[in-house]
């Protein structure tokens, strides 16, 4: 990182104060920042911290007391000696004139963090998206070697910069710091915390602090460690009620605490019996790839010899239920699909309806050790509990009780189960290790469905299971669902170009420009597009993930769900919601002379109205960064990275509308916001 310590940026040009980590060999580069900081007024100096808040060097400072005089009434000595000092006029005069200082100082500061953690967050997404181009290009054309090489080159630097942005966006949250992270026994440090919730321009003074006085490592600890700790102190504690389980806990190393946990959960019946299996995902001659799955079939035969299947696959408490729900589930499904081939197995007598659970497959790309990317390949049942909303409505309307549940109450780890996970380094270098994969995951799926799953306790009791579609989100489907010919990421990026677009989606044509243009703007009640749904897949060979899986033939594109959270939150909400701004502020509805002063006034209403909702920001401010804008002509894309912020800032713009527009677009001119 110590390009950091040089390099400018546009909002401050003293960058090497946000410099995160320092490398032995940089303690003469610490000791200047010190000095620099010194002279601009902005050292850290804990004792003044925790009497006053301020930072002054003239602030008199509270006289200590020597070792012998420590007693019950330091605190109260202390507080009756500021007090004294507070009360001369000069020292009073002095401490309020260097608080305004620091204050002032310290909102710059903090805004200017602000913008800096915003960029980052740009740059970082900008570099994913140009990693995805990249590999989406490798997919598409038949490159020589060589320039093949050269491309997993770049994206394994273009991955190494994102994580260091990453990394240093995880450090500025520090900025954040709550009370607790002070781990403050002291007296004087209490109130610290509230002091930084209040003014948070006050946690970067105590993050500047513990970089130069770090937690020690042996203070942080994993969660097994944890529980080893934990379990000592409760032996220690209260021996003579120590369970023998917990005593084998308090008897594990912490040094190794994570075989050893794992080791008596397994013994007292705590861990689940699932089977890690090697499974073969590349054939190649020369040399075959093992590896490690939780086959989805080992699952459903621990459920049903565990009598967990009605509750964690259907969201019933039991199996009369399940059956109910099923036959009922089933009926509607064939109301949408009559041709589903799902209900030829049924007529035929080769499975039951009633003992037939749908599930969904879902894969998404999170992140692993180090801020590595890995695909998570997982499965679930497609009904469940609701959502709180839905559990609402049916305690205020019995009639809605024979609606379908869907899967989102209850704990994760109840009703989502893995099947494989695998790094991006890995499918990026050998992207038909990923296909392989989803090859060996539909071959187990198939078995749910072909043969059914029966425990040896009651052979009797078989159940089957139906894969009816796999979810994700764009990028996600793009690679499950091989989408060579027609994926999102071929949308034009220019008025013209020398390729001409294939199409965006793979379920229909929209935005072909050969041999006939079909125009994906289009938002008519009868749009273009809508009659050439199905028509062609868009894949040149048929993906793993469909090998023997049960479908319409007619439509098999519907196979791969869109994720409406993930399309709005970060896709069209993005967009729709930086545009909204935009106009809001071009049109001159929201006070300012300039769209920086604009964004400034949009910052300040958007603090106010998620404190008097008690949301949460998830945006530092509005700046040119957040809205993906170079300059007023560009096209607003909105660059924040979670969903939760799409769903405040919606909040916020019916909140400005409903101010600015609701009974008031009559009467000329609109009403400006202040």
């Amino acid at each position: 990182h110590a390009c950091y310590l040089t390099r400018k940026d546009k909002y401050n040009k003293k960058i090497n104060k946000y410099y995160v980590e320092y490398e032995e060999e940089d303690e003469q580069v610490l000791s200047d920042e010190e000095k620099e900081r010194h002279e601009v007024g902005a050292a850290v100096n804990l004792d003044r911290l925790r009497s006053s808040g301020c930072l002054a060097d003239n602030l008199p400072k509270i006289p200590e007391a020597s070792d012998d005089e420590v007693d019950q009434d330091t605190n109260k000595r202390k507080a009756v000696e500021l007090t004294s000092a507070q009360q001369d006029p000069t020292t009073r005069h002095h401490m309020c004139t260097q608080a305004v200082v620091n204050a002032f100082n310290s909102i710059q500061e903090h805004q200017t963090f602000g913008r800096f953690g915003d960029s980052l967050l740009t740059k970082s997404a900008k570099l994913e998206d140009l990693i995805a181009s990249i590999e989406q290009e490798m997919g598409e054309k038949d490159l020589p070697d060589e320039t093949v090489k050269r491309a997993k080159k770049c994206i394994t630097a273009l991955e190494q910069a994102v994580s260091v942005l990453q990394k240093e966006c995880e450090n500025i949250q520090v900025v954040k710091v709550a009370g607790q992270d002070l781990r403050a026994d002291d007296p004087d440090q209490s109130g610290v915390g509230t002091r930084v919730r209040s003014d948070p321009s006050m946690g970067l003074q105590i993050w500047l602090f513990y970089r130069k006085h770090p937690i020690p490592r042996e203070d942080f600890k994993v969660p097994c460690a944890h529980v080893v700790m934990t379990a000592k102190a409760a032996v220690e504690s209260q021996p003579e009620s120590a369970t023998a389980a917990l005593r084998r806990f308090a008897a594990i190393s912490e040094n190794d605490a994570e075989t050893g946990a794992h080791r008596i959960l397994r013994e007292c019946g705590l861990a689940s019996p699932i089977p890690v299996i090697f499974a073969t995902i590349s054939g190649d001659e020369e040399e075959s790839t093992s590896w490690p799955v939780l086959k989805f079939s080992d699952w459903l035969l621990y459920l049903l010899d565990t009598g967990r299947v009605p509750s964690q696959l259907c969201g019933v408490p039991h199996m009369d239920a399940m059956r109910e729900r099923l036959v009922e589930f089933w009926e509607r499904w064939k109301a949408l699909h009559p041709s589903h081939e799902v209900f030829a197995r049924a007529q035929a007598g080769l499975l039951d309806l009633s003992l037939t659970i749908p599930i969904w497959s879902h894969s998404d790309e999170g992140r692993s050790q180090k801020q590595k990317p890995i695909m998570v390949l997982s499965i679930h049942g497609c009904l469940g509990r609701g959502t709180r909303g839905y559990l609402q409505a049916v305690e205020e309307d019995e009639g809605k009780r024979a609606g379908m549940g869907l899967n989102f109450v209850g704990p994760t780890w109840s009703n989502q189960f893995l099947y494989s996970v695998m790094l991006r380094e890995v499918y990026a270098q050998k992207p038909e290790l990923f296909q392989g994969l989803a090859g060996s995951f539909a071959d187990d799926l198939r078995k749910c469905w072909e043969t059914g799953i029966a425990t040896e306790a009651n052979p009797e009791l078989r159940v089957w299971a139906v894969h009816l579609g796999t979810k994700g989100d764009l990028p996600a489907l793009t690679k499950i669902g091989k989408f060579e010919k027609r994926s999102y990421s071929r949308v034009p990026k220019a008025g013209q170009s020398k390729t001409l677009c294939a199409g965006i989606c793979h379920l229909c044509h929209a935005a072909q420009e050969s041999p006939e243009v079909v125009l994906w703007e289009d938002l008519r009640e009868y749009p273009q597009w809508a009659s050439t749904m199905h028509q062609t897949v868009p894949w040149t060979s048929e993906p793993p993930i469909l090998r023997g899986a049960l479908l319409v033939r007619a439509e098999v594109g519907e196979f791969f769900k869109l994720d409406i959270w993930h399309n709005f939150h970060m896709g069209v909400a993005k967009v729709w919601l930086a545009s909204s701004f935009m106009v809001l502020c071009n049109l001159g509805m929201i006070a300012g002379n300039s769209i920086i002063a604009q964004f400034e006034t949009l910052t300040s209403l958007y603090q106010v109205f998620c404190r008097d909702k008690k949301l949460s920001m998830h945006i530092q401010q509005f700046s040119r960064d957040t809205m993906g804008i170079d300059s007023n002509a560009s096209f607003p894309t909105g660059k924040w990275n979670k969903g939760a912020a799409s769903t405040n800032l919606m909040l916020f713009l019916q909140f400005l509308c409903e101010k600015m527009i609701v009974g008031k677009t009559q009467d000329p001119p609109v009403e400006r916001l202040q």
